[in-house]
């Protein structure tokens, strides 16, 4: 299947992936030298590779039934979000300099901070998520799933704001009852994005929301300034090894330049 990496996100970090950059290599010698691990070393190889041939390493087609019922089911969650908490505004790509991006699902509080959603297929996840991470406790979100942590990190720092937000959402536990006619719309909302993706990606998308009502868990996480220094240190290393890996790949991929 054909990638359908956005243009804007060729050669350069984005928030979703920035967590690798973060994971310390296994050896100590390495953790000392401030290598990456072997995820970040195949991520920074995988941008310096579209920085030279233009063309995308990383398959953003979702393949899994939670990654595709996630899509279809955003749309709606963000509109029985916003009648239940805050009004939710869309938001497109957010680069930070020429090296780094991000594009959160959502802009809360007037526009001023970006929101990632999760839409998990077991709903106790959103239960335990609610349990297990506390609101501002960035130490419980790290230890609930570092990936995400770093992510709605970098969302943060791209949009200049001093706060991120990451909410659960599932349609599976109808705590929060809807009436019929909102049912009726926002299953329109999930049958548009249906029809969406299934013309991005080919084959037959389609969802049902599973029940008549929602049930969320929202947690908002201030980036402090040791989080932000750690992101600015860990993207700087990254630009520089991915500099000198383009030239080794520039090189590698063409033998006859250097004869």
């Amino acid at each position: 299947m054909t990638s359908h990496l956005s243009p804007h996100r060729i050669g350069c970090f984005t928030a979703s992936r920035f967590g690798v950059l973060m994971q310390q290599p296994r050896s100590k010698s390495e953790r000392d030298a401030g290598a990456f691990g072997s995820a970040g070393k195949d991520y920074i190889t995988a941008k310096a590779t579209e920085r030279v041939t233009g063309l995308p390493m990383d398959d953003d087609a979702p393949y899994a039934f939670s990654a595709k019922r996630g899509l279809m089911l955003e749309p709606a969650a963000l509109h029985l979000l916003g009648g239940a908490c805050q009004d939710c505004s869309k938001c497109t790509w957010q680069p930070f300099g020429s090296h780094l991006g991000s594009t959160p699902d959502a802009l809360v509080n007037s526009g001023s901070e970006p929101m990632d959603l999760k839409c998990p297929a077991n709903p106790s996840d959103v239960v335990r998520f609610g349990l297990e991470v506390a609101d501002n406790d960035f130490d419980s979100l790290v230890a609930w799933d570092a990936m995400y942590a770093w992510q709605i990190m970098v969302q943060a720092l791209t949009c200049g704001s001093d706060f991120a937000h990451l909410v659960y959402f599932t349609d599976k536990l109808p705590i929060i009852k809807i009436t019929d006619s909102d049912r009726e719309h926002v299953q329109a909302l999930i049958n548009d994005a249906a029809a969406r993706y299934s013309e991005i990606y080919g084959g037959l998308w389609s969802y049902d929301l599973a029940s008549d009502g929602f049930f969320f868990v929202a947690r908002r996480f201030e980036i402090t300034g040791e989080i932000h220094a750690r992101l600015i240190s860990t993207l700087d290393r990254a630009i520089d090894s991915c500099a000198s890996t383009e030239a080794r790949v520039r090189k590698m991929l063409n033998p006859c330049a250097s004869r």
